[in-house]
C-alpha cells in the first residue's frame, strides 16, 4: 500500500525520490494543516511504528511531526487531515466533533438501498461483540456476547445517502453524508439498510457468491469506502477565508471494482432514466435522442500553498 510503495521507491531510486513520491499525495499544506490523499492499507490509529515513520515524512519545518485529526479505518481511502501544531489540532478536532467539517463518502454496497435515496436516522452505541468493537443501534439490548457501552452513544446520528448507479439488485455505488465524524457510522447505517459495504466483514458478509463469481475474486476484498470530499470552514479564528474544499478521486482498486460491476461515477440524467423506464414498460428500446448529461463529481478546488497562505497573512 502507500508505505509499501514508498519503501519500493526508496529502494529503487533513493530517499530523495521517495520523499518526492510521498509529497505527490499532499493535497493542501499551510502552517497549521496538511491534507493528504490516503490510500487503502495505511494505519492511522494507535502506536503503529509505520504510522510514526509515515508522519515523520510530513514534518517539513515544524518542530514535531503532524498528528492525525480524523482517524480512518485502515482500508478506508480518501482525504485525511493532519494538524501541524497543538492549537490547530484542538481547533480541527472541535470542528469535526460539532459537525462543522462536512464529509462526503463513496461506497460500493451489497444490494441496492430501498428507497434508493434517503437518510438513515439511527442512534448508535459502541459495543463489544466477540472481542471486536462495533456500533449497534441504541435500541439493541445486551446479550451474552455483547457488552453495550452507553457512554459512547451517538445521539441523533443521521447519514444521508444517494444511489449513483447500480448493477441490477446485486450492488450499487452510493454517496454518503454523515452528520457526525464518528468512526464506523456510515458502515453501521448501511448495514441497518441491509446494504453493507463491499468488503466489510464486520458489519456484513463482505461479499456475496454472485459478486465473487462476477469479479473472479480468489481472496477477501478490501473495504470499499472512500472519503471523496471534505469541506473545512474558516477554521482559524479572526482570519476571514473561504471554506477549504478538499476532494480526491477513489484509488485504482476501487475504480477497478466499479468497472468490473459496470457501475459508474456519473449519475444518469432524469431524461435518460425516463427513457429507460419507458423502455421497460413498453418492451421497446430506449430512444437515443435524449440528452445524456451527467452529474459529474466536481474537480478539487486549487489548493493554496504555504507560500500563498503566508502572502495572504494566514490560512
Amino acid at each position: 500500500m502507500l508505505r509499501q510503495c514508498a519503501r519500493v521507491v526508496a529502494h529503487a531510486h533513493g530517499e530523495a525520490a521517495a520523499r518526492r513520491w510521498m509529497s505527490s499525495v499532499v493535497m493542501f499544506k499551510d502552517e497549521n494543516l496538511i491534507a493528504i490523499s490516503k490510500r487503502p492499507g495505511l494505519s492511522t490509529q494507535g502506536d503503529d511504528p509505520a504510522l510514526a515513520k509515515f508522519l515523520a515524512r510530513y514534518q517539513y519545518d515544524s518542530s514535531a511531526p503532524p498528528r492525525v485529526v480524523d482517524q480512518l479505518d485502515n482500508d478506508t481511502s480518501g482525504v485525511l487531515l493532519l494538524s501541524r501544531n497543538d492549537q490547530a489540532h484542538r481547533r480541527l478536532s472541535g470542528l469535526l466533533t460539532t459537525g462543522a467539517i462536512r464529509k462526503t463518502y463513496l461506497a460500493v454496497v451489497l444490494g441496492v438501498p430501498n428507497p434508493v435515496n434517503g437518510a438513515v436516522a439511527l442512534d448508535l452505541v459502541k459495543s463489544n461483540v466477540a472481542g471486536k468493537w462495533r456500533l449497534v443501534p441504541s435500541t439493541a439490548g445486551p446479550s451474552a456476547d455483547t457488552d453495550i457501552d452507553v457512554s459512547g452513544s451517538t445521539p441523533s446520528a443521521i447519514t444521508r445517502y444517494e444511489t449513483i448507479s447500480q448493477r441490477e439488485l446485486h450492488a450499487a455505488l452510493v454517496k454518503l453524508q454523515p452528520n457526525t465524524s464518528r468512526q464506523h457510522q456510515p458502515r453501521a447505517h448501511l448495514a441497518a439498510l441491509q446494504c453493507p459495504i463491499f468488503g466489510d466483514s464486520l458489519y456484513g458478509p463482505g461479499i456475496t457468491p454472485w459478486l465473487r463469481d462476477m469479479l473472479r475474486l480468489r481472496s477477501k476484498p478490501q473495504l470499499h469506502l472512500h472519503v471523496l470530499r471534505l469541506v473545512v470552514p474558516d477554521y482559524w479564528p479572526g482570519k476571514a477565508a473561504p471554506a477549504l474544499v478538499l476532494e480526491t478521486a477513489p484509488p485504482l482498486g476501487f475504480k477497478d471494482t466499479l468497472r468490473g460491476l459496470g457501475l459508474s461515477l456519473k449519475k444518469p440524467s432524469p431524461r435518460l432514466e425516463e427513457g429507460r423506464k419507458h423502455s421497460q414498460s413498453t418492451g421497446k428500446g430506449a430512444t437515443s435522442s435524449g440528452s445524456q448529461t451527467s452529474q459529474r463529481i466536481p474537480r478539487r478546488a486549487p489548493s493554496r500553498t504555504a507560500e500563498d497562505s503566508a502572502a495572504r497573512g494566514g490560512p
